[in-house]
């Protein structure tokens, strides 16, 4: 008999953020051949796969993202199913709008139909909508996801991040920052629009909590004057006069903002500067789209494609 997922969605959209696997399990333990179920969260690095409440099973430490099956299935975005001992493992991509959250991990007492497996992807599917709610409501989340703790700044400055990974059929946008758990002043944003998608790149000047400040101002000032619908330039220069307003010219962010439309192709970009008294940036255009480059090299938004 079919899955209900309208069921799985309404338990999770009911339950506790930190109840989440639980419900996952509970609707699972429907399905006769499932023994087993996990949910490996992956870390800021981007480099291990760690539990996400208590693990079922025989007792396993933080998987590696560039190795074994669950770190395959979270690279390729591909479902991939195993023999192990005793059963059989698959481990399910966990992801939202491109956006990358870990892998579903199921253990089986035999090998799964491809109709199981097609209705195990739409609980990760579902599971992927409620990790991006859960992890505004409860601190389990981030804890899974800490190899080890944030410096105060990085803290800072992944609150300040978007999703880290947004996509339509006319682009696709990713971007990180590294180094993941000391990183202070370098960030980036992006939203997207009916008719639009707007991405700005910045670098406040100096590191560590300072320049995390410094860098929390100007985005905010950014998203400020983008809500307000404002152009680039108008953007650019409301966050101008909130950074001089506030450090009368003793600090500056470097940065770009683009805004890229969707429906003809063309990119504009802005590059007075968020920063007292003018504006520095880099940016090239590649055949696979616009790839922004910050100055210290921390930032590192991945690409943004576009197609046609």
């Amino acid at each position: 008999m079919p899955l209900d997922l309208g069921e799985l969605v309404h338990r999770l959209g009911s339950s506790p953020p930190f109840r989440l696997l639980d419900v996952a399990r509970g609707y699972l333990a429907a399905v006769d051949k499932v023994e087993e179920v996990n949910l490996l969260l992956v870390d800021y690095g981007q480099e291990l796969l760690s539990p996400f409440g208590g693990y079922q099973g025989p007792p396993l430490g933080q998987e590696r993202v560039d190795q074994g099956e669950a770190g395959e299935a979270y690279r390729t975005q591909n479902v991939r199913v195993g023999r192990v001992q005793l059963g059989w493992r698959a481990c399910v991509p966990v992801s939202l709008g491109g956006e990358r959250f870990g892998v579903l991990e199921v253990r089986l007492a035999a090998e799964p139909s491809p109709e199981l497996v097609a209705e195990l992807e739409q609980v990760a599917m579902a599971l992927g909508f409620a990790l991006a709610a859960a992890g505004r409501a409860t601190d389990e989340v981030e804890l899974a996801r800490r190899g080890r703790p944030l410096s105060l700044p990085a803290e800072i400055q992944w609150e300040l991040l978007p999703r880290l990974a947004l996509e339509a059929p006319e682009y696709a946008v990713a971007g990180t920052v590294e180094p993941a758990y000391d990183v202070g002043g370098d960030t980036f944003d992006d939203a997207a629009q009916p008719e639009a998608l707007t991405v700005s790149v910045t670098d406040a000047m100096g590191h560590g909590l300072q320049a995390a400040l410094l860098a929390g101002l100007a985005v905010a000032a950014l998203r400020n004057a983008r809500r307000r619908r404002a152009g680039l330039l108008e953007q650019a220069d409301h966050a101008n006069r909130a950074l001089h307003a506030q450090f009368g010219g003793e600090r500056f962010v470097t940065g770009q903002v683009l805004r890229l439309d969707v429906t003809g192709g063309a990119a504009r970009s802005s590059t007075p500067a968020i920063r007292c008294p003018g504006w520095s940036a880099a940016a090239g255009w590649s055949r696979s789209g616009w790839t922004p480059t910050c100055h210290s090299g921390w930032t590192r938004p991945r690409a943004i494609r576009c197609s046609g």
